[in-house]
């Protein structure tokens, strides 16, 4: 009997304790128990990922661990890449329902390209995911059924909710449905990039698809993330999607900023064994916003996230000073470089230079944990407003 009166009060004391505890400690940044709804999962993290983060305000810890379902899915180094399947390269360009206009757009140009070479070297399809009116749905279909190149996500539409994990995961599955679909290499870009396929496909011709690649670009990415490419276009060799679309990633780590969070699914690699080692090729400045460079030999990519207005006259000048420098070779997919035929390319080398000064400023400023006033520093280097 004293043995249970005993038990009884130690019982009660730790109660006391934990009680305490949980009431004068700090809540949690993140739930214990993770919830399976992607969207409400979201709507739990949204403090999480507040933006701007500095020092006193990093982002979540999620993007510092690894993922369960990626440690226990078979590792890249178990998925082969046949060097002779197709496509070499696809494109997923991530579009949403209403931007019917910009696919159109795209199409066409992107049509030109294959009077030149055909679907075994290069093929896209738009990655679009289910509206919230179902209108814009049935309009999807339609699209759909009469152009055939929009892949749809049985996911509701979203940028940083899963939707990148989504695309791979139906790769995945597309490859189990008909396994001549394997694609070498594939990229992740947004419907307002455009790739310099030319460039873009002379760049992949060194690298071997059976290794863990992940190509992309650094510049002007966010320091509070680890090693992570910008979103406006990466690419990841077959084994890396394979291992991505057949895992059961957490929902919480298919959340929050979604380039840097494929950059935390690479970091993953570093847990598993046997060990996979990650290639990484770093364009840096060959790829960046239009205005910051000039059409060379080099330039992979062209985005337009700053000037929307004038989006359909700059996509059409551009990719008319590409089909001007890049010709094809007689051989199906190859093309050299001609030289570009831009009369602003000087002026344009000038401001990306000016940019990238402004760029390591800011990295430079938020690594010391203080506030960047990129008005201050425009008024004091005018050169950054000399956009062409």
């Amino acid at each position: 009997m004293k043995y249970i009166k005993l038990a009884v009060i130690e019982a009660v004391l730790i109660s006391a304790i934990l009680f305490i505890l949980y009431d004068t400690l700090p809540a949690a940044e993140e739930p214990l128990f993770r919830p399976y709804n992607i969207l409400e999962a979201y709507n739990l993290h949204n403090e999480v990922y507040k933006q701007p983060y500095t020092n006193k305000n990093p982002p979540s810890r999620s993007f510092e661990e690894p993922d369960y379902g990626l440690l226990s899915s078979p590792p890249p180094s178990s998925h082969t890449c046949n060097t002779e399947q197709t496509p070499k390269l696809f494109i997923g360009i991530f579009s949403t329902p209403e931007k019917s206009d910009r696919r159109s757009l795209i199409r066409t140009l992107m049509s030109n390209y294959f009077d030149r070479i055909d679907k075994s070297i290069l093929d896209y399809s738009f990655i679009v995911a289910q509206s919230s009116d179902n209108t814009e749905n049935e309009e999807i279909l339609k699209e759909s059924e009469r152009f055939a190149d929009i892949m749809s996500l049985d996911i509701p539409e979203n940028m940083d909710n899963g939707k990148t994990f989504h695309f791979y995961k139906h790769l995945h599955q597309l490859h189990a449905k008909n396994e001549t679909f394997q694609p070498q290499f594939v990229t992740k870009c947004d419907d307002d990039t455009m790739l310099v396929i030319p460039a873009l496909l002379n760049s992949l011709k060194e690298l071997d698809c059976n290794q863990n690649i992940y190509w992309g670009t650094s510049a002007g990415r966010s320091q509070h993330f680890p090693e992570y490419f910008r979103g406006l276009a990466y690419i990841l060799s077959w084994p890396l999607v394979k291992w991505i679309g057949n895992s059961d990633i957490s929902t919480l780590h298919q959340q929050g900023i979604e380039d840097a969070r494929t950059g935390q699914w690479m970091q993953s690699l570093n847990y598993i064994y046997p060990k996979q080692s990650l290639k990484r090729v770093d364009n840096l400045w060959d790829m960046g916003d239009w205005n910051q460079l000039a059409l060379k030999e080099s330039t992979l990519a062209l985005h337009w996230q700053h000037f929307r207005l004038k989006l359909p006259e700059w996509w059409v000048k551009q990719a008319q000073l590409i089909d001007q420098a890049w010709k094809p070779d007689s051989e199906m997919g190859q093309w050299h470089w001609q030289g570009s035929y831009s009369p602003d390319d000087e002026k344009k080398e000038r401001y990306r230079l000016a940019i990238m000064d402004r760029n390591s400023a800011r990295e430079k400023a938020e690594s010391a944990g203080e506030t960047f006033d990129e008005e201050l520093y425009n008024e004091q280097h005018p050169e950054v407003n000399d956009s062409v």
